[in-house]
């Protein structure tokens, strides 16, 4: 670090310049051209098996798209049969993937660190990304960013490989110098799901730049019999979205001029299931695909109500997007959602599987002008103070510089802003 300038690298698996647009994906890119205008020196590196390899500018971030790295074989048995707590050989074979992901990432980092060497590096959470970073040896000062562990409790969860994936996401834990998560329940998963044993672990929310945001002015609500209610996600198990097929016939027999538009990408076991839904139910039911996030943001102004009934969520970004525009949110009681979600003042709160549920709390805002009205005001007056990206982004800049003058912020489990204060 030279006077006050770091050299800060993120590695990733998206990254919002391309799709998927997930929310990982633009949270990397809205952080790494804050600080970037800061005056930063910011390097992203994108290990994805989807993108073609190459090196992009963006702004003034440096984006490197890179793909896995080969591991062969019997390389991988030789390793797996080191490393502790397997249940199986075959979890391994099944996982090797997640590997090579590490390795192609940390590769590039290695690489571009022969310029000059990073100040931090900060890696996702996911799927053990950081692993080559860490082991054998820990070469550099490394953040791990929370946004979600994997839950083996839960039926998508079961797959081969799953386990490894879990173990590796825990030893990486384990061996960061810092853990930053989106969300305090994310915080204590950490403990009670990959067994943390220490205590270098903040949370703090995810920033959001609402810049290019459209505005809705609180005159947006329908008056002509008719409402809106908007999905923005991937369709799948994991968000619920069989749930949402099954509720919204149940909320158009109580209300007649529920509409309904679902954004997103779709995935292959939802694809007859969501053709299915919308032959049942054309004329009132639009699928408008997986879009950027301008276009999601058209959507969104134009909705009366997000459904987002997940089964397992960190803190997720789509409700925040939506309290900022004013958008009343019906949304599942799983994982950091109540922390973003204020139930009967923001939106309302709901148990997860419970389609009935789902259906009741969505019809209750489209029968209900006024708490439509109500919950927007509250969304839009609560929003902005506690996700605006300059002050999540200027708390988030104060640790990078704890941790990259060698020093660990004091404290255990808590705020960021406690830590670094």
């Amino acid at each position: 670090m030279t006077n006050g300038r770091l050299r800060l690298c993120f590695l990733t698996r998206d990254y919002a310049l391309q799709p998927p647009y997930g929310g990982v994906a633009t949270y990397v890119r809205d952080a790494a051209r804050w600080l970037a205008a800061q005056g930063h020196d910011i390097e992203v590196v994108c290990v994805n098996r989807k993108h073609v390899p190459h090196t992009t500018e963006d702004g003034r971030v440096n984006v490197h798209f890179v793909s896995p790295k080969r591991i062969k074989p019997r390389r991988l048995v030789g390793l797996a049969a080191r490393l502790p707590g397997l249940d199986s050989l075959r979890e391994a074979y099944s996982g090797w993937g997640l590997l090579e992901n590490s390795l192609g990432g940390w590769s590039t980092v290695r690489l571009l660190s022969r310029a000059a060497r990073f100040d931090l590096i900060e890696c996702d959470d996911y799927e053990g990304l950081a692993f080559w970073g860490l082991w054998p040896i820990h070469r550099y000062r490394v953040l791990l960013r929370g946004h979600g562990i994997i839950h083996l409790d839960l039926p998508f969860a079961r797959y081969p490989g799953a386990r490894f994936h879990h173990f590796l996401e825990r030893l990486c834990a384990d061996r960061a110098d810092f853990i930053l998560t989106a969300s305090e329940n994310l915080v204590g998963c950490y403990r009670a799901e990959l067994g943390l044993r220490h205590n270098r672990i903040a949370s703090l929310a995810l920033p959001l730049d609402v810049r290019d945001m459209p505005q809705r002015d609180g005159d947006d609500i329908r008056t002509d019999g008719q409402v809106t209610v908007l999905y923005v996600g991937r369709l799948e198990h994991r968000k619920g979205t069989d749930l949402l097929f099954a509720a919204l016939p149940l909320v158009r027999q109580q209300f007649a001029g529920v509409r309904c538009v679902l954004v997103g990408a779709t995935e292959d076991e939802f694809t007859e299931q969501l053709a299915s839904f919308l032959a049942s139910n054309a004329g009132w039911v639009t699928y408008a695909g997986a879009l950027p996030q301008d276009q999601v943001f058209v959507y969104m102004a134009r909705a009366d109500i997000l459904a987002f009934p997940s089964r397992t969520e960190t803190l997720p970004r789509t409700l925040i997007e939506a309290q900022l525009l004013g958008l009343p949110q019906v949304a599942t009681r799983v994982g950091g959602i109540p922390e973003v979600v204020e139930d009967g003042v923001t939106g309302l709160l709901i148990d997860s599987d419970d389609a009935e549920a789902l259906a009741d709390a969505i019809a209750k805002l489209c029968l209900d002008q006024g708490l439509r009205t109500r919950m927007a005001e509250a969304s839009r007056a609560r929003a902005p103070r506690k996700y605006d990206i300059d002050t999540i982004m200027a708390q988030q800049l104060a640790l990078y510089q704890t941790l990259a003058n060698g020093s660990t912020p004091a404290g255990a489990f808590g705020n960021a802003r406690n830590l670094i204060a």
